[in-house]
């Protein structure tokens, strides 16, 4: 390179500190992807042989269908942590209703009391639910129902805790 004067000068190469949007969508599909696929590509070859083909474009199916709802959600929802807000949006009002009380209650308090002992409580009673539906689960004594019975007292003891906890609102 040649200045004004016609002598050459030595600029020394810097580099640009930048990453644009293709450079981190690449950065985050690394790291999503790594090396793993190839690895999975040769035990499912070795283990279905030419069948395995199917299972990859099952795979990309619902891998499509998942980044259209991330999409979809992302679109509904355009702030910051949107898939945090997820569960208020899906279930409504009443998804999100305890834990915004809660705070509220602190803030016109001044003492941050009620958020914290909602979470212990909420954790411990989580707790009893979960070890009171396995028992639940073992009376059915191993059966096909086993699932179903657990999923079922699980959902029963939610729907009591939301009507107790629907009369500290009121």
């Amino acid at each position: 390179m040649t200045d004004q004067t016609g002598e050459g000068s030595r600029q020394s190469p810097k580099l640009v500190r930048r990453i644009g949007s293709w450079g981190m969508l690449m950065t985050g599909l690394t790291g999503i992807i790594g090396s793993g696929w190839l690895f999975a590509s040769l035990y499912a070859v070795q283990i279905a042989g030419p069948a395995a083909i199917l299972s990859w474009i099952i795979g990309c199916i619902l891998a499509l269908a998942l980044a259209i709802i991330y999409a979809e959600l992302g679109a509904m929802i355009p702030e910051a942590g949107a898939l945090a807000r997820v569960p208020h949006v899906a279930l409504g009002p009443l998804g999100g209703f305890v834990r915004k009380s809660a705070a509220e209650t602190d803030n016109a308090t001044g003492r941050e009391l009620s958020v914290p002992a909602l979470e212990a409580g909420q954790k411990q009673w989580s707790l009893y639910r979960d070890q009171h539906c396995e028992f639940v689960g073992t009376t059915f004594g191993g059966g096909s129902g086993t699932g179903i019975g657990i999923l079922d007292c699980r959902i029963e003891l939610t729907r009591a805790r939301e009507r107790e906890l629907m009369q500290f609102v009121q």
